[in-house]
């Protein structure tokens, strides 16, 4: 599909909705399903290109108080000027799939200018039940960027002040609902959130880093989902399911298997805080003190998040330091042998393995054995970098100056909260112990 190089959606004016009953959704805020797991990663947009855009006005902006939160209209609302009186409200629950469709067609409007002017601050979260910032008669493209039919002299997608003829037969899009416990479905053609956002962090933000795909798995527990060829999962919060779709010359159709209405609050799925701490280190050993198998051998993830000792460094809970001929690896134990989610197993080369957990300062003393992400100054940036081949170090505390730390027999300097404490050791054909 030819690319579209837009930055915002659009608001459209004078829409009906196909004279069938509107439904609302949901109308309590919150109460929705939670959804826990990384950082959100991505900054909110300078907004340069929306100021410069139709004049000298600069761009929206207000915090909470400046801009009107209220439930989605019978119609679809457009922004009456740049500034900050003039924009539609934000919406209070989700939208209407319906309300952008008109006569088989997606509703249009007159508008002499072909761009918007998207708020980079201020105004609700922009989770699920604000329908995650997106104006109510927005569309998203298969590029992930979010699109408004426009009728002005000739009828055009548009965002931003660029646009794509309708005349361009390979015009594909879609209107969206947030996810939620009811319309996910593995199969589903859904959206997600580059880079591990759990929500967008601005309308502006929203406008753009949606990717699309049908859905391979649902992982209610961790909130995230994966979709078929897609590296990396995506939270749940801030994943969006297609339930209508328009092509170039056709009607507006169902998506096959799609249920095309807003969800209801409770059935949302709502971004809560990552969770911190770590597991205890027994858990994953059974009575006869064998490692229990794990059941979190999926690939690692790439996006950057906060690894911190908070977060375990971003390992998983059923992790294992095992020694091997060169340095440590982090690895879990399959049932059979010890695999490694970042680079495949099973390791023919294993030594001890063992049972960690971030170590607090004050256990922190010269002659104390640890294991140390080599690092000077941050911790890994990401799962994948926890996980990463040649990065994790044992050995005993030689020196400590502040927050340095040296040890016996490893090169260079790591950073005093980069250390963990070995608490459970085993050995293949031998009993789990205590680390004395």
């Amino acid at each position: 599909m030819k690319a579209l190089l837009f930055s915002a959606a659009a608001l459209l004016a004078g829409c009906t909705v196909n004279g069938k009953p509107f439904s609302l959704g949901g109308s309590s805020p919150g109460g929705g399903m939670t959804a826990s797991g990384g950082e959100a990663s991505g900054g909110a947009s300078d907004g340069a290109g929306d100021a410069s855009a139709g004049g000298g006005d600069a761009p929206p902006t207000g915090g909470d108080a400046t801009y009107a939160v209220a439930a989605p209209g019978s119609t679809c609302r457009a922004e009456t000027s740049r500034r900050a009186e003039g924009q539609p409200p934000f919406l209070d629950r989700p939208a209407d799939p319906w309300l952008a469709v008109r006569d088989g067609k997606p509703v249009a409007m007159n508008q002499s200018t072909k761009t918007i002017h998207p708020r980079y601050q201020g105004g609700p979260p922009c989770d699920a039940q604000h329908d995650h910032c997106l104006r109510d008669c927005a569309w998203l493209g298969r590029d992930g960027r979010t699109t408004q039919y426009l009728f002005n002299g000739g009828v055009d997608w548009f965002s931003a002040g660029m646009e794509l003829t309708e005349g361009n037969d390979t015009i594909e899009m879609y209107r969206t609902v947030p996810a939620s416990r009811s319309n996910l479905k593995v199969g589903a053609l859904a959206y997600g959130r580059i880079e591990g956002q759990r929500i967008p962090t601005s309308e502006d933000d929203a406008q753009r880093g949606w990717t699309s795909g049908k859905v391979e798995s649902i992982d209610l527990a961790a909130g995230t989902m994966r979709l078929v060829g897609q590296k990396d999962p995506f939270f749940l919060s801030s994943a969006r399911v297609a339930v209508l779709v328009y092509r170039a010359g056709q009607q507006v159709a169902v998506i096959p298997g799609a249920d095309p209405k807003a969800p209801p609050s409770d059935q949302l799925f709502l971004p809560a805080e990552k969770q911190a701490g770590s597991e205890d280190p027994w858990k994953q050993v059974d009575g006869n003190g064998q490692p229990r198998a794990s059941t979190e051998l999926g690939p690692v993830v790439t996006f950057n998040q906060d690894c911190s000792a908070k977060f375990n460094h971003c390992l998983r809970p059923s992790a294992w330091m095992l020694e091997t001929t060169f340095h440590l690896r982090v690895v879990h134990w399959n049932g059979k042998a010890w695999v490694d989610p970042a680079n495949g197993g099973p390791l023919d080369d294993p030594g001890k393995a063992y049972r960690t957990r971030p170590a607090q300062r004050g256990e922190a003393k010269v002659g104390t054995f640890v294991i140390a992400f080599r690092d000077l100054k941050d911790p890994p940036v990401s799962e994948a970098a926890a996980y990463g081949e040649g990065k994790w170090f044992a050995g005993k505390i030689a020196s400590i100056d502040g927050d340095r730390v040296t040890l016996d027999g490893v090169d260079g300097t790591i950073h005093i909260d980069n250390l963990r404490v070995p608490l459970v050791w085993w050995f293949p054909g031998e009993k789990a112990e205590k680390v004395e």
